[in-house]
């Protein structure tokens, strides 16, 4: 029961309220980034939103080191820290997403794809963009898998982005070239099995 409780409360309450926070900072930003030109909102939101993920991304171990500083003095300064990080962070990649999105839109209504009278635009991104997710091994990777309770991960992992594509990508290869060194390493003869009965038989024979 709790289980069921647990899903409920993260699929109703914390996702609706996620989508509900991008919504409003998006229609913001439809305001305030020159509405009434297309080509300037999108560069100006591929601008704004790659520097604000690159300076959370640069100044992450900064931010962990605050994040334990504030963790020592209380459990609410570490909390408002962190959604504070969180919230410019996440306005950086709204306005990522937000430069692509009028993109694309734009040239599905330039460059329409049409199957007999039906426009399977909308489709055709769908599915090429999965498969290229796909390809990469990154189809099941989402932008909120569950949630935690604010401050509630200790040492500063509050404010750590994950960035293990490629190292997760590459594990197995590295693994297995380690392995095959540490094999190499080994003498000739490690296999062989040892007898310890041998001498102890020529002594009784002798």
């Amino acid at each position: 029961m709790e289980h069921v409780l647990d899903h409920a409360a993260t699929v109703v309450g914390v996702t609706s309220l996620c989508n509900l926070h991008w919504i409003a900072v998006w229609a913001l930003m439809d305001c305030l980034v020159y509405p009434q030109n297309v080509t300037v909102s999108v560069i100006l939101s591929w601008i704004l939103g790659y520097a604000i993920v690159s300076a959370a991304l640069f100044y992450e171990p900064r931010s962990r080191d605050l994040s334990r500083t504030f963790e020592k003095r209380g459990a609410n300064w570490k909390v408002l820290f962190e959604d504070a990080d969180l919230v410019v962070a996440n306005i950086g990649v709204i306005l990522v997403w937000r430069g692509w999105w009028m993109y694309f839109e734009s040239l599905a209504y330039y460059f329409p794809i049409y199957h007999g009278s039906f426009d399977v635009t909308s489709m055709y991104s769908n599915l090429s963009a999965f498969a290229m997710l796909c390809l990469c091994y990154a189809s099941a990777t989402a932008v909120l898998k569950g949630c935690d309770f604010d401050g509630q991960m200790p040492d500063g992992e509050g404010v750590t982005f994950s960035l293990d594509y490629f190292s997760d990508f590459f594990r197995e290869q590295i693994q297995e070239e380690e392995g095959k060194e540490t094999e190499g390493d080994k003498p000739a003869d490690s296999n062989y099995n040892y007898d310890k009965s041998e001498p102890e038989q020529d002594k009784k024979n002798d």
